[in-house]
Formats: C-alpha cells, structure tokens, sequence
C-alpha cells in the first residue's frame, strides 16, 4: 500500500512536525513497507480464521475394528496385579 508524500505532510501538519523534503520521501516509502506488512498478518490472520480447502480437506481413514489379542501380554507386564487387575496407588487418602 502505497502512502503518498502528501499524506506525509499533512500527518506531520497534525503532529507539528517539520520535515524536510528527504525525510518526507523516506517515511513516505517506509510507511508504506510497513503497512504492506500489516496487510500480510491480515491475510494469516483470516486464513487462520477461515481455513482453506487444504486444510478443510483432510481426508481421514474410516475406522476399522479390529480385534485386539495383546491384552493379555500387557496385564503381565503390570507390576502389581490383584485377581487380574492392575493395582494402582491411591490417588486420595482417607
């Protein structure tokens, strides 16, 4: 976004500033730098916001059921059973 060298002056008319015609051409082209800069946050900004077809197209497997068969192996690995329960620390005490 472009700012002109008259937009320049007159900002600096309102904050009573004196400018010389330099430093009114530099500000002119860094402000525009920067404004080019806000306007790219506001494009992530609203990709953030609305996500695009990319994003909004992740296409998941469906989900199988499948029967698990290792249950046993991972009770044993516990280290404390009780009648084939895992045992556990309290988590409140009395």
């Amino acid at each position: 976004m472009a700012v002109s060298n008259q937009e320049i002056e007159h900002l600096a008319e309102l904050a009573r500033l004196n400018l010389t015609a330099d430093e009114v051409s530099r500000l002119s082209h860094e402000l525009g730098e920067i404004l080019k800069y806000v306007d790219k946050i506001k494009e992530v900004a609203d990709q953030l916001k609305n996500p695009s077809k990319t994003a909004a197209d992740n296409h998941w497997r469906a989900d199988e059921v499948k029967p698990f068969t290792k249950a046993r192996e991972l009770i044993n690995r516990a280290p404390r059973l009780k009648k084939n329960l895992l045992v556990v620390p309290p988590v409140f005490e009395d």
